[in-house]
C-alpha cells in the first residue's frame, strides 16, 4: 500500500495514523475496509464519555421528585428512609469529621446573613443617593426658573428699547 503518512504523534505499526493521503483509489478502498481500521474507528477517543443509563429506581425517584407522573412530591416514607440514609452516613463519620461539618455549616449561616446584611446597607445607600439626586434636581430646577426669569427680563429690555436707549440703559445699569 502505498501512503505518505501526515506529521503527528508517533504511532507503531499495531496502531496505524488515523491521517493518510493515498496514492491510488484501489489502496484507499482497501484501506477504509481493512479490520485494522475498524478496531480503530471502534476503540477512538470520545470527548464525552458515555455513562450507562439510570437504574429504574433512580428514574423513579427522580420523575416523581420532578412531579412528572402525576405522584406527590416525596412522601412520608421517602423522608424517612432519606432521614435514615443520613443517619447512617453521619454514624459512619468520626467526631472530628462532625465538628468539621458543624462549623461549616455555621460559617455557611454566617455567610448567608452577612449578605443579607450587605443587601439592606447597598439598599440604604442607594435610597441615600436618591434623597441626593433629588436635592440637586431641585437645585436644578431652582437655577432653572432664575434663568428663566433673567431671560424674561433681558428680552423685556432688547425688545422695548433701540439700539441707543440700549446702551445709554446699560451704561446706567
Amino acid at each position: 500500500m502505498a501512503s505518505t503518512l501526515v506529521k503527528g504523534p508517533p504511532h507503531t505499526e499495531a496502531s496505524p495514523s488515523p491521517v493518510s493521503i493515498h496514492s491510488d483509489s484501489e489502496s484507499l478502498a482497501e484501506s477504509s475496509r481493512s479490520p485494522q481500521h475498524e478496531t480503530h474507528r471502534t476503540n477512538r477517543h470520545h470527548p464525552y464519555s458515555r455513562h450507562s443509563h439510570p437504574s429504574p429506581p433512580k428514574l423513579h425517584f427522580t420523575m416523581k421528585s420532578l412531579g412528572r407522573n402525576n405522584q406527590p412530591d416525596i412522601g412520608l416514607t421517602d423522608v424517612i428512609k432519606g432521614r435514615d440514609i443520613l443517619l447512617k452516613g453521619l454514624s459512619s463519620l468520626s467526631n472530628e469529621t462532625l465538628a468539621l461539618i458543624a462549623m461549616a455549616k455555621h460559617a455557611s449561616l454566617k455567610t448567608v446573613r452577612q449578605n443579607i446584611l450587605q443587601l439592606g446597607w447597598e439598599i440604604e445607600e442607594a435610597e441615600c443617593h436618591k434623597l441626593v439626586l433629588k436635592a440637586i434636581e431641585q437645585e436644578g430646577k431652582k437655577r432653572l426658573e432664575m434663568a428663566e426669569s433673567e431671560y424674561s427680563l433681558f428680552k423685556k429690555l432688547v425688545a422695548d428699547r433701540d439700539l441707543p436707549t440700549l446702551s445709554q440703559d446699560v451704561e446706567y445699569l
